[in-house]
């Protein structure tokens, strides 16, 4: 029993990192698009 509990366990994990992997996408596909700008607009970014 010990090896079931241990995939359930790990099929779970499994689930919950793709579920925040899922989230994530969704908050970047709802993001205003202004964020999209290049890197050279972006006036807080310094170059050396």
């Amino acid at each position: 029993m010990g090896e079931e509990e241990e995939s359930i366990e790990q099929a779970a994990a499994v689930r919950r990192e793709r579920l925040r992997a899922l989230k994530a996408a969704q908050e970047l596909l709802s993001a205003p698009e202004d964020q999209d700008k290049p890197d050279d607009a972006n006036p807080t970014m310094e170059e050396e």
